[in-house]
């Protein structure tokens, strides 16, 4: 009971903090650029967010007091992974407050599409248990009745009014088991995909449709920043497989420096090298072969992640424009399908009732 009560508890711990975390980085970035050390600027935002429990923050200021880096104190406070590696390599070539003004950017960018994606779906949802409730009602009152007076009568139920009762009375349940389906299927798929090689993994990521559009987007943007922030920072391209190779923190990073090495073995170019990949945005490849050719890649690079940035934003709003029109599609043909269910037997015994 005590193990259950902990785990609801940080749950709700990190539930806060979470609704904290644009706050944290552009104050972050504000005291950082105003001279505060790192642990000095933690320690006063982390005060600012009020948080009740004891241990946490004794976790955290343990974290603070023995030197962890930013990267490790933001993986505590559960930021997401998108952030924590913009943070990790920025950290390392000080350039820390640029990195979070842009991760700022990127993450509120983030929080305010699935905040509209939410609201979308919300009331289509609302509608949906409402009527899945109905429906289950109307299972157990209305339609057994009819079944009573169609035995009364000695009349036989109509091939459409058949296999819409048959539809509205196995409704709930098939909805139920599919939602369960559908979940247990994302969660083995998950697992499954874990277990694969990293080719593999980007292989089946990148030929998912419609999803492997936004696989490439998020994959690009990410890989972009990274690069822009090396280049800028005078690493090279030698530097950057030791770095990718040598971190633990993402097994993607590891392929992408493994393939790297390799292939610079081999004498090929970065442009070529980066070609080998189907996880990036074919424009991509064009921006280092421009970038190379000028001599200005960091800045191409820079440049290239806003406008995925914008891109990745337009994508997401075209798709969920499509949410709740399809939802309140099917709605509506749930509606009508209750409603034929009702009054098709009426109609049919006043029929009856008038030969």
């Amino acid at each position: 009971m005590n193990i259950r009560y902990e785990n609801i508890k940080n749950k709700y711990i990190i539930y806060q903090v979470k609704k904290h975390h644009l706050i944290i980085m552009i104050r972050l970035h504000a005291l950082l650029s105003h001279g505060f050390t790192l642990i000095e600027a933690l320690a006063f935002l982390f005060e600012q967010l009020n948080i009740k429990d004891k241990n946490y923050k004794a976790r955290f200021y343990n974290l603070l007091n023995q030197g962890s880096t930013c990267f490790e104190l933001f993986k505590y406070l559960v930021f997401p992974n998108t952030v924590l590696m913009q943070i990790y390599f920025a950290e390392q070539y000080g350039a820390l407050p640029n990195t979070l003004k842009k991760c700022h950017a990127y993450y509120s960018q983030n929080v305010k599409l699935t905040t509209q994606f939410y609201k979308s779906i919300q009331y289509p949802i609302i509608l949906l248990i409402i009527f899945l409730f109905l429906i289950m009602i109307l299972n157990h009152t209305v339609m057994p009745e009819f079944r009573s007076m169609y035995s009364t009568m000695d009349l036989e139920e109509s091939t459409l009014q058949n296999i819409l009762s048959v539809f509205i009375a196995y409704f709930p349940i098939l909805f139920i088991l599919m939602l369960a389906l559908t979940i247990l299927s994302f969660y083995i798929f998950k697992f499954w995909l874990q277990k694969q090689t990293m080719p593999r993994q980007i292989l089946f990521l990148s030929n998912i449709p419609i999803f492997s559009k936004y696989y490439r987007l998020f994959t690009t943007y990410q890989i972009a920043n990274q690069f822009a922030l090396f280049f800028k920072n005078g690493i090279s391209l030698n530097d950057i497989v030791h770095i990718y190779t040598h971190q633990e923190e993402s097994r993607f990073l590891q392929y992408l420096g493994v393939t790297l090495r390799n292939s610079l073995h081999k004498g090929m170019n970065f442009a070529e090298i980066m070609r080998q990949f189907q996880c990036f945005e074919r424009h991509f490849i064009a921006y280092i072969e421009q970038g190379e050719k000028r001599d200005k890649l960091d800045i191409e690079l820079i440049i290239y992640a806003e406008f995925l940035l914008d891109h990745i934003e337009q994508f997401i709003k075209k798709h969920i424009s499509y949410i709740q029109p399809i939802m309140f599609a099917l709605i509506g043909l749930l509606i009508l399908s209750v409603y034929l269910v009702m009054m098709l037997p009426i109609f049919e015994m006043m029929q009856t009732i008038q030969n």
